[in-house]
């Protein structure tokens, strides 16, 4: 992983993990169950941890792109993609 988009990549690889976890607990709306199976993710927990460590860095980052370094991210944000799409075709289906 380049070092310069490092704080971005982290920060778009807890996005889908995120979001596919909210699609899969609120499904029925929202209660303390959720939060307390959200928090104690702790896979999920770890990816967000480190997505806020670095965030104030993330604009930096974004002003100095190189074509190398958006063809880097460019997979990763694909994936993410990928992973919301297969949560909600999993709640469709439910």
């Amino acid at each position: 992983m380049s070092e310069s988009v490092k704080e971005t990549k982290e920060l778009v690889e807890a996005i889908g993990p995120l979001a596919a976890a909210l699609i899969t607990r609120l499904k029925d709306g929202f209660d303390v169950a959720d939060v307390v199976a959200l928090a104690s993710d702790s896979d999920l927990r770890a990816k967000i941890q480190a997505a806020v460590a670095g965030a104030s860095k993330i604009p930096t980052e974004a002003r100095d792109l190189t074509t190398e370094e958006v063809v880097e991210l460019i997979p990763v944000i694909s994936q993410q993609i990928v992973t919301i799409i297969a949560a909600v075709k999993a709640q469709k289906a439910a």
